[in-house]
């Protein structure tokens, strides 16, 4: 046990402690032991501030240039092997036909429904396919009209009473091909 120092008292002397509790380390274990914690210390220090070898490192710099060349090359001079051809371009007339034959469906959709149920549905949305863009127009119990927009904005509409020549040349077409 340690005794207690009074203010002003002369400084405690090393016989003044008490003894060393016993298993604790002896000074020169101790000692022993700083010295291997201060040489693994400098071993560590020295190993980090060695210098680094000259080869390592350079090549990455080379190569980096190298492939942002090649990169550079292929956005923009593709080489033909690299580059597909051009899809084909749909005409204004093409895409016209297509919402022709698109009405075309959806008037036999309309027939197949009136030749199960003996009448015209209310609206498309009875008609089990419906073609997106056709608008619907119920005139009486027996006549209806088809209304889709064409690709320069004008409306094409398709009478059930008497379909325009273009409906006729799709249903013509429809009606030659084998298997109908």
């Amino acid at each position: 046990m340690t005794k207690k120092r009074r203010p002003g008292a002369s400084p405690v002397k090393i016989e003044d402690l008490d003894e060393p509790t016993p298993g604790i380390s002896s000074p020169e274990d101790r000692g022993r032991l700083l010295a291997e914690a201060i040489a693994e210390s400098e071993t560590r220090e020295a190993h980090y501030r060695k210098p680094e070898s000259p080869r390592t490192g350079h090549w990455k710099g080379p190569l980096a240039l190298s492939l942002l060349v090649i990169a550079g090359y292929i956005v923009l001079a593709p080489p033909p092997w690299l580059t597909m051809r051009p899809l084909p371009e749909v005409s204004s007339e093409e895409r016209g036909r297509g919402v022709a034959v698109a009405i075309q469906l959806q008037a036999r959709q309309i027939e197949v429904f009136r030749a199960r149920h003996g009448r015209l549905p209310a609206t498309l949305e009875e008609v089990p396919g419906r073609v997106s863009g056709v608008r619907f127009v119920r005139s009486n119990n027996r006549v209806y009209q088809l209304v889709a927009a064409r690709p320069n904005g004008r409306a094409l509409v398709y009478d059930s009473a008497r379909p325009g020549p273009e409906f006729e040349n799709i249903q013509n077409g429809w009606d030659s091909e084998p298997g109908s």
